[in-house]
């Protein structure tokens, strides 16, 4: 496998200096979401900039076993041979992962595998605020971690991750406050939730719990299976409808990984439940759309929730243990927590709507919040000056 590795970077470094002299494709744009998905913030880039510029040559890239989600779109196998030609060949590179130059290791292979051409734009954005650290940042990882800066702009929402891509990935390229294009979704008051309701294979009549641990790939016992069976469904719903009124149904989200231990069917039956698939098609933002509470553990899709106001909670029976660290101590979020059951129903039956919306606020302030639903709008707009004047902006 290394030494795979090593063959594609050298072939990699022979196309990057053949293709210096080789005209690059004025319109064609290169997306990818995490190495192959059809989600996050490149999607909702892709999204707006057809609006505006329908023409566009757009290739995404995508896993070999993903290909069912990418119908109707052009596709470029991940770290296939076209996939490292059309790195030197598209205008734009659009990503969510600092440019995808992010190595582990060090060296001049590391830097040669990232090459990027000088009259091409790599703009970029990161997936989420961060709660557990990364990076150089978990001193209990000893890989040295090498960032190269080919990328020309990181797309932010707020200062605090742009503070944590310095000291993590040694990022330090230029950065725009746009925003997080995934998280203008949830500032769009006027969203056809019925139409995503269908697409997302969710029924009328519920407000919905969207339950969204983290994976633990090397802790099976605090995965998302285990913690399901660590709570009674019954009394968690009879609780919410105390709490807050309605019939509700809960929606779980898990790794694939996870989600192949978990039986939605039979958790349904036997809990009396309403229970929904929340992997149908890889966008977390749309099932926060539809979401009125969001239970999780330490995944950073608090803080996008954040941005609704609506009640987020935290199930966290391995807070002592959890291995990575936090950059934020729990018990200074405004998320009400429980480290079991009882703690988790209780912070449920006495939520307090004014004292957390006060607690966000204050966080979002903190962390040098910017996010204001306009992210693709200026990152849309930056692409397309850029491919009409081939100038990148300084501002």
């Amino acid at each position: 496998m290394k030494n795979l590795k090593l063959l594609k970077i050298k072939i990699f470094k022979l196309i990057s200096y053949v293709f210096l002299f080789i005209p690059i494709s004025n319109n064609t744009i290169l997306f990818d979401s995490f190495h192959g998905k059809l989600s996050d913030n490149p999607k909702y880039v892709e999204i707006s900039l057809l609006k505006k510029m329908p023409n566009a040559n757009i290739i995404w890239v995508a896993e070999k076993n993903n290909k069912a989600a990418f119908k109707g779109l052009k596709t470029v196998d991940y770290q296939s041979l076209r996939y490292f030609i059309l790195l030197m060949h598209a205008r734009v590179v659009v990503d969510n992962q600092l440019g995808g130059r992010l190595t582990s290791g060090g060296g001049k292979s590391a830097k040669l595998y990232s090459k990027i051409r000088k009259d091409q734009l790599c703009i970029s954005s990161w997936h989420g605020t961060p709660l557990k650290r990364l990076g150089n940042d978990v001193k209990s990882d000893g890989r040295a971690f090498v960032y190269n800066s080919n990328l020309d702009v990181l797309s932010l929402g707020n200062k605090f991750t742009a503070e944590k891509m310095a000291s993590a990935y040694e990022v330090n390229t230029k950065i725009k406050y746009y925003g997080t294009p995934r998280n203008d979704i949830l500032f769009d008051k006027e969203v056809d939730t019925e139409a995503l309701k269908k697409k997302l294979q969710l029924p009328d009549g519920y407000k919905f719990i969207l339950f969204a641990p983290t994976f633990r790939a090397d802790n099976e016992r605090m995965s998302a299976a285990a913690q399901l069976e660590m709570l009674n469904l019954t009394r968690l719903t009879q609780t919410l409808e105390k709490s807050f009124g309605g019939k509700w149904g809960l929606i779980i989200r898990a790794h694939h990984i996870a989600l192949s231990h978990i039986n939605i069917d039979e958790i349904a039956c036997e809990s009396g439940v309403g229970i929904f698939n929340g992997n149908i098609g890889d966008d977390m933002a749309e099932y926060l759309v539809l979401s009125d509470i969001l239970l999780t553990d330490y995944s950073s899709s608090m803080f996008d929730f954040a941005l609704t106001k609506k009640p987020c909670f935290l199930f966290t029976p391995d807070r002592d243990e959890y291995e990575n660290g936090y950059y934020f101590p729990l018990n200074t979020l405004p998320f009400p927590s429980g480290n079991s059951e009882e703690e988790l129903l209780y912070q449920i039956g006495h939520f307090d709507q004014s004292k957390y919306e006060s607690g966000v606020d204050k966080l979002l302030e903190n962390i040098g919040n910017v996010e204001d639903g306009h992210a693709c709008e200026h990152i849309t707009d930056d692409i397309i000056d850029f491919i009409q004047t081939k100038k990148k902006s300084e501002d």
